[in-house]
């Protein structure tokens, strides 16, 4: 009985003809990689958007508070995300991107989660994500000093044109001073168009939209005061 063997020259073109479909089909594959990381972080990001709506529906229509230093938007929403994001400190010790839950973006980088203070390595998953400075309850530079500023759903006359709490990258809080909205301030703190230079972001009215970065400069309004009015007391 005759066995067919496989010359060296066929077995080198089967080989190339692999190589060559591989080439083909990684980059659609890195293409859906990046869809679904896409996808998967708009869906954090309505569930947040849900946890935000019941708070101000239980709260007179007022916001939640920051997320920064001492603001409170964390442990305001907890109730509402009961069981889908930890507490406090837990944020800081998280172990993982998944212990922070809803306010993780499987398209940031982990490494640049870490923060290192007193020789010691925190873990600030949460902080690929950053609040408009301008939709507070209070904010964390002015609490108990008699300054404190307040805004409430209300208050905003185009809410469906103001980002409320998108992708970000070194920082927890923005507004229409950060890259890019503003081209020339620091690229330490901005938002960060990871999704193939796309910004996922959930709008004060609630829907959940992405924008390309080199749309923000020429959208101010997108990250400002304008049309947003404030009380000393909420």
């Amino acid at each position: 009985m005759r066995t067919t063997r496989f010359t060296l020259i066929e077995l080198l073109v089967v080989i190339a003809i692999i190589a060559v479909l591989a080439s083909m089909l990684l980059p659609a594959l890195g293409k859906a990689r990046q869809k679904a990381q896409q996808a998967t972080c708009s869906g954090n990001l309505k569930q947040v958007g849900i946890a935000v709506m019941m708070y101000i529906d239980e709260h007179d229509d007022w916001f939640p508070g920051m997320m920064q230093a001492s603001g409170t938007f964390i442990s305001d929403l907890s109730p509402y995300l009961r069981g889908k994001t930890p507490l406090g400190a837990s944020f800081i010790y998280a172990k993982s991107p998944s212990d922070v839950h809803v306010y993780w973006c499987p398209a940031y980088n982990p490494a640049d989660a870490s923060f290192v203070s007193g020789g010691h390595t925190y873990w600030y998953y949460h902080g690929c994500r950053a609040i408009n400075f301008y939709m507070r309850t209070t904010h964390a530079s002015v609490q108990g000093g008699g300054n404190e500023l307040y805004t409430r759903l209300t208050h905003i006359k185009k809410p469906g044109h103001k980002m409320y709490f998108v992708d970000s990258w070194g920082g927890t809080s923005f507004s229409a001073n950060t890259y890019p909205f503003k081209l020339t301030a620091s690229v330490t703190s901005r938002l960060d168009g990871r999704h193939s230079g796309m910004v996922n972001a959930l709008w004060a009215d609630f829907h959940v939209e992405a924008k390309r970065s080199e749309e923000f400069s020429k959208n101010t309004y997108w990250g400002n005061n304008a049309g947003i009015s404030y009380t000393r007391t909420p």
